[in-house]
């Protein structure tokens, strides 16, 4: 299903075979300037032990982790994904209402070609003037709303900026890497050993853990009234 967010009339949809139908007759998508391609994701948080092999390792729930992330300093955290490339996260708010997180990410590349000006009167072309030191920068809206005492949320991702769901991981990984550097949060990252070992001062054993991030396609037939 093609799903296009438009400014004025909300979330509209294509079935698949709809879609497949205009390709094949060479029908070109034309959306307006207020439209999106939107992708929907099921995100899912997932533990993995450092220190102790548990093959089930504890792990907390997604509002857990939106809670510890969302009470730092989300906005500025960056991901480079190569010398070229500059993944930032721009804004960060919580819509108490809908109850989600309103993410805006700006992806800049400096590998991207200069933009042009074209005058309509006099028909010169202008180069935009990008420096070595700048890139191209476009931004992606991901709204993320968590499934209650879950392991996992539904993730919106508008199309075009090059915000992939690789991206969305590794973006959160990052920021769950913010959250272990806090003090406070200590908690979230140990957790006792299963069989209630405890060491020769008679303290219980912990273990520590990894957090990461897993996308998949969100599958649904109710897709409007699931978000």
């Amino acid at each position: 299903m093609l799903s296009q967010l438009d400014g004025n009339q909300g979330l509209t949809t294509t079935p698949i075979k709809t879609c497949r139908k205009r390709m094949r007759e060479g029908e070109v998508f034309k959306m307006k300037n207020r439209e999106r391609l939107v992708f929907f994701y099921d995100l899912t948080i997932q533990s993995r032990s450092r220190n102790l092999d548990i093959a089930r390792p504890s792990c907390i729930t997604f509002e857990v982790a939106m809670d510890a992330i969302s009470k730092g300093s989300p906005v500025g955290t960056s991901l480079p994904r190569r010398s070229s490339e500059l993944i930032e996260i721009a804004d960060w708010k919580f819509d108490a209402q809908s109850e989600t997180h309103q993410l805006l990410v700006n992806r800049a590349d400096s590998s991207v070609a200069d933009p042009a000006f074209k005058n309509f009167k006099t028909k010169t072309v202008r180069a935009g003037g990008k420096t070595r030191d700048e890139g191209i920068d476009v931004s992606t809206h991901i709204v993320v709303r968590v499934n209650k005492n879950s392991q996992t949320a539904l993730v919106m991702v508008t199309y075009g900026a090059g915000v992939t769901a690789a991206v969305v991981e590794k973006l959160f990984k990052r920021l769950m890497k913010n959250v272990r550097a806090v003090k406070r949060h200590a908690a979230l990252f140990h957790f006792a050993e299963p069989g209630g070992a405890i060491d020769a001062d008679g303290k219980p054993i912990t273990y520590e853990v990894d957090y990461e991030f897993v996308a998949s396609g969100h599958q649904s037939q109710t897709l409007k009234e699931d978000i």
